[in-house]
């Protein structure tokens, strides 16, 4: 679609709603001399870039800078871990304290404190909150490796279905692993072999203190829930509480959705609309977090 279309920094574009929704460049109404080349060399490692299909990617997965940083990333965003953004990251790895997840967890204060502009209630506030993540769910610990083409709800798919722990999972055969819903040839290997491909990554990770916990049975059992709205506790905190007590969470109002936390009960959006039709109960984050205790 580049060359196709002529794409370069500083053209002028039409853009039109693709199915009222997706954005899609429909053409150049100004170019602006020829098209954008497709990077020969990763711009952060240097390494010859190769191409899989419609993508431009780094073979470098180990080292390349940008890598490490996005993995550690997806490992904090998954978990919902606070206060570690991207500039303590960065930072760490620029100092030679971090290379991958397990080293985040064999960190000592005095690894942050000889960071710039770094002191030591800051190193505390850091490891205490990281400290709250040495216990993990199976979903969050397998959906936070970056494994190509396996998200959390991937995970969850292979758990619901009696492969919950990580032994279970990794003693499948692919034909098994296809029997499950949502699971054809392609995803079935990609979560298998993403795993073997990180095995050396998670023994590390379990080395470094990280337990994976079994799967709950609790007061969420069997419930599902949805969010919408602002709330005043964060959002990935409320979906870990779901999940802690052993309900699922859902992206969006479906059939299995059970309860719909809203900031409005009394909301007339196409949303809350959809939810009560399909029998979904709406309920405020106040009911949620008195239900969670």
């Amino acid at each position: 679609m580049v060359k196709e279309l002529g794409l370069n920094i500083g053209a002028e574009i039409l853009v039109t709603r693709a199915n009222d929704v997706i954005p899609f460049v429909k053409e150049v109404t100004k170019p602006n001399n020829g098209y954008f080349p497709i990077p020969e060399h990763c711009p952060s490692c240097g390494v010859k870039t190769t191409r899989v299909g419609e993508y431009v990617r780094c073979p470098n997965k180990k080292t390349c800078p940008a890598q490490v940083i996005g993995r550690l990333n997806k490992w904090i965003k998954e978990l919902g871990i606070l206060e570690w953004g991207e500039s303590i990251l960065t930072k760490l790895i620029a100092a030679g304290k971090v290379t991958d997840i397990a080293d985040l967890y064999r960190l000592k204060a005095s690894d942050i404190t000889s960071l710039e502009r770094m002191g030591d209630k800051g190193a505390e506030k850091l490891l205490k909150e990281l400290d709250k993540y040495r216990e993990i769910t199976l979903e969050n610990f397998v959906g936070g490796l970056c494994i190509d083409g396996v998200a959390t709800s991937t995970v969850k798919s292979v758990m619901n279905a009696g492969h919950d722990t990580l032994e279970k999972i990794r003693a499948l055969s692919p034909h098994r692993l296809e029997q499950v819903s949502g699971f054809g040839p392609k995803r079935a290997n990609a979560l298998l072999d993403g795993i073997d491909e990180n095995k050396d990554r998670i023994e590390d990770i379990l080395s470094a203190g990280v337990t994976i916990k079994a799967k709950i049975n609790g007061a969420f059992t069997g419930k599902h829930f949805a969010f919408t709205g602002t709330m005043e506790t964060p959002r990935k905190q409320l979906q870990n509480m779901v999940t802690a007590g052993g309900g699922e969470v859902d992206k969006s109002v479906g059939k299995s959705t059970t309860y719909l936390v809203i900031d409005d009960t009394a909301s007339t959006s196409a949303k809350a609309d959809a939810a009560r039709k399909l029998g979904t109960k709406l309920i405020s984050e106040a009911d949620f977090l008195a239900m969670a205790k």
